[in-house]
């Protein structure tokens, strides 16, 4: 081949990846590999291909749970902060206080 002196530094990479069985040469990617069943090995555990394809749902999914218990924790100061929730807590305790008496 005319010109050609080293191989792109990507094709490098690429290949060292494949042969080392672990992924890049940075620093946060030096405690992973990749086992002959290619499951990666992280130091919090183990994760397969279909991890890895179903981690935007996952995201997704924590992403909707997040939003929902935002809604119900809005909607629980809502309730807690009217005037029907402080009767009916007065009227629970008018209650209470009469079977207290009753049962006495």
């Amino acid at each position: 081949m005319k010109g050609f002196k080293y191989p792109h530094p990507s094709a490098y990479r690429y290949l060292v990846v494949h042969n080392a069985s672990y992924l890049p040469l940075s620093k946060g990617w030096s405690s992973f590999r990749i086992d002959s069943d290619g499951v990666l090995d992280t130091p919090h555990g183990n994760c397969t291909a279909g991890d890895i394809a179903m981690l935007w749902r996952y995201k997704w999914t924590a992403e909707q749970t997040a939003k929902q218990l935002k809604a119900a924790r809005e909607k629980l100061k809502e309730i807690t902060s009217g005037t029907k929730y402080k009767m009916l807590l007065h009227t629970a305790d008018y209650l209470n206080r009469l079977v207290k008496e009753f049962s006495d």
